[in-house]
């Protein structure tokens, strides 16, 4: 939440839904493409991987986000 900005949250600061709007979009696509990602030899899986949980990390956080602003 203070990633965002308490006051924000609080707030249910109009701009900042638009904000967490295009930056859950953004990260559903990358993780879509991180699902859809194959390497020939898999040699970039792990890396692949945890970078999926930070996407997945970030996804949660901004829901989290509207929650509050609820």
């Amino acid at each position: 939440e203070w990633k965002y900005g308490k006051c924000l949250l609080e707030r249910k600061d109009p701009v900042l839904k638009v904000f967490l709007e295009q930056e859950r979009q953004k990260y559903r696509k990358v993780l879509d493409r991180l699902d859809n990602a194959r390497d020939e030899n898999d040699s970039g899986s792990l890396g692949r991987q945890a970078r999926k949980k930070e996407v997945e990390d970030e996804i949660a956080l901004i829901e989290r986000a509207f929650l509050w602003m609820r």
